[in-house]
Formats: C-alpha cells, structure tokens, sequence
C-alpha cells in the first residue's frame, strides 16, 4: 500500500503528470471514436467485426507513441534525470523505489485498462450499428487481455528508461528498436518465409496479435483462443524485471541523477 500511496501522491502533486491525465482521459476515447466510426463509414467495416475491431484499436492505441511510451518513459526518465532517485534511494533504499515504479506501471495499467473499458463502451454505443451487443463475457475477457498486454508493455520500456537512464535517449532507443524490427520481420518474412515473433516488442504484442505484427486482421486474445501462447511472453516480462533489477541495483546513482 506505501508504494501505491507513494507514486499516486506524485501523479497528484506533479503539473506535468495532472495536465498528462487530464488530457489522456479526454484525448483517447475521442481518437478511438474517430477511428471506430471512420472504420465503419470508410472502410465499411461489417456490424460483426466492429466490435474486435475496436477491441484491437485500443490496446494498439495505447501503446503508440503519444499515450504509454509517455507515461513510462517521460514520468520515469524524469525522474532518473533529476535529483529524484538519489533523494528516494538516500531516504528508503533502492528497492522501495525500484519496487515503487513497478507498482506505478501497475497503476498506469489500471488506469488505461479503466479508460480503455469505457472507451469501448462510449464506442460500441455510439456506433452506426443500432443492434450491436456488447456482452458481458467478451468485455470480461477484453479487460483481462487489455490489463496484461499493457502492463507487459509498461514494464518493457520500464526496463528502456532505466537502461538509458534519460527520457530523450529513451525515446530515440524505442523510435529505433520500433522503426528496426518492422523492417527485420518484413525483411525474414518476404525473403525467409519466417515470422520474427520473438522480437522484444513483437512478442509483447504477440498478446494481442497473433504475430506480433499490429495489423488489424491478425488480432486475437490468447486469454481464450490459445492460453498455452501466454507462458512464453509472461515468462519475458518477468526476465524483464530481473534484468531491470540487476542494472538499476548496480548502477551509479550519480550519473542516474545528475
């Protein structure tokens, strides 16, 4: 509960991290109803898919550039660029506050995961399809999916900015390591004939696509297609944490807060 309390009493009392949630909260549903409605009158998307389709539009969107990689990155390497950590680590010890931005992923998760909830909710409610039904077990097993392909996400550019140690790095390093692997699986796939889902960020995303790759037709929830899928990602997000672990207990706390 004292990390809870910890880093939600920083998101309160930062300007940066209260304008950052007020404008995720209005921001986001407006973009996923932007999307969703010009899926169905573009696109022509039929009354079946809009649904998957929505589901899949908000993890993707979540995880772009403007909403997690902010989250983490910017709230973190702010941290890790300041005097923050020195002070923290001199007043609890390294632990508290490595185990603090863990639970401070857990509750970014929770918070897209609620925000995501409702966005598709206002999106399926609001879309051209008048006899479109949301069922109760689908939106159960969408949550579910949505909480841990974006605390596994989290925890991945966890492991970046503490790697990197700066937000501005940081960003650079993900832009690349995004901008690489499409180009590497592209690349295997046309010439090899082989899929590259085991790529850092392909296999995170493999929780809500199939191959990794973010295109709309290859979504799909391993929580209820192929839960024996989940084991290899799960067990990368925990090497994730010990890796993490193992750099930040070693690290200078000089350089990490000059």
């Amino acid at each position: 509960m004292e990390f809870i309390s910890f880093e939600i009493s920083k998101v309160l009392n930062r300007r940066i991290s209260v304008i950052l949630l007020v404008v995720t909260v209005v921001v986001f549903p407006m973009i996923l109803k932007i999307i969703s409605y010009m899926n169905v009158v573009k696109d022509g998307v039929p009354e079946g898919l809009f649904i998957n389709n929505v589901a899949f539009g908000i993890i993707a969107l979540s995880q772009t550039y403007f909403f997690l990689p902010v989250w983490i990155i910017v709230m973190i390497g702010g941290e890790l660029s300041s005097g923050h950590v020195n002070r923290v680590a001199f007043a609890k010890s390294r632990r508290f506050y490595f185990l603090s931005k863990i639970f401070f992923c857990g509750l970014v998760t929770l918070f897209f995961s609620i925000l995501g909830l409702l966005s598709l909710v206002i999106a399926v409610k609001t879309s051209p399809f008048e006899q479109l039904d949301l069922s109760w077990i689908f939106t159960l097993e969408f949550l579910v999916q949505l909480m841990f392909a974006t605390f596994a996400y989290s925890i991945l550019l966890l492991c970046l900015v503490l790697l990197f140690r700066s937000p501005i790095i940081t960003f650079v390093a993900y832009f690349a390591m995004n901008f690489l692997e499409a180009i590497a699986f592209q690349a295997f796939k046309g010439i090899y004939n082989t899929e590259l889902s085991w790529l850092p960020l392909h296999l995170i995303r493999t929780l809500y696509c199939l191959d990794g790759e973010v295109v709309l037709i290859s979504y799909y929830n391993p929580f209820t297609e192929d839960a024996s899928s989940l084991i290899v990602p799960f067990g990368f997000v925990l090497v994730l944490i010990l890796i993490s672990w193992l750099r930040f207990s070693k690290s200078d706390l000089k350089p990490l807060s000059d």
